[in-house]
């Protein structure tokens, strides 16, 4: 679980902050902690971290909602590895 509470302490601090290389500190922390996590639970990690972001998204407006829908993005990508 420590990867896991990383990885969501890092989106909520760089959706909060909104800043401008986010997106692209999003993926490495989304990759480091899939790095970190054993595969077959890739994807029930992937949907706690989505869940995560969009309540967090739900709380945030303008560039900061923009920033959480292209890590949801971001995280529905990979998770269509699992489809």
């Amino acid at each position: 679980m420590a990867h896991l509470d990383k990885c969501l302490d890092s989106l909520r601090s760089l959706i909060a902050e909104a800043h401008a290389n986010g997106i692209q500190m999003a993926e490495k922390a989304i990759e480091d902690f899939l790095a970190a996590t054993p595969a077959s639970a890739h994807k029930e990690g992937l949907e706690s971290v989505q869940q995560a972001v969009q309540t967090h998204r739900d709380d945030v407006t303008g560039v900061h909602r923009s920033l959480a829908d292209l890590v949801n993005d971001y995280i529905e990508e990979k998770m269509r590895a699992f489809e």
